[in-house]
């Protein structure tokens, strides 16, 4: 939902629950809309237990994290699917974020300017819906 700030200051982390590094060279984070659509470079990867930050526009949006990537586009904030798939033909989905399309489970526009954070339970993150959020 970006910040009080500026509306544009969003960000999205993945993050990887287990206990090896996860490569997602070549992977594609895209929403349903086509925007954004990110493909990730060789040697992209994200640590055990650990996050991987894309900041939209600039990396000035999380001032105590410096972002794993840059993206460009936007993510409106209702009525949008973001997946992510291991192929660049988007063929092989591996999660996604609001899947059933309707307004974003968590997260608020302003005043609040709330975050969403998936649910994780026993080390495992809970599967996308409504309630996991």
């Amino acid at each position: 939902m970006g910040t009080g700030a500026d509306i544009n200051d969003e960000w999205i982390e993945l993050y990887n629950p287990g206990n090896l590094p996860i490569s997602i060279a070549g992977w594609v984070l895209r929403a349903d809309d086509g925007s954004p659509n990110i493909t990730f470079a060789a040697g992209t990867s994200i640590p055990p237990k650990g996050f991987f930050l894309l900041e939209r526009t600039d990396n000035n949006t999380v001032i105590d994290a410096t972002a794993n990537l840059v993206y460009t586009g936007a993510l409106n904030d209702s009525f949008e699917v973001l997946r992510l798939y291991s192929d660049t033909t988007l063929t092989r989905l591996v999660d996604t974020a609001n899947s059933n399309g309707g307004s974003w489970p968590a997260g608020a526009g302003t005043p609040n300017f709330y975050s969403m954070e998936r649910l994780i339970v026993n080390g495992i993150p809970a599967v996308d819906s409504n309630g996991s959020w």
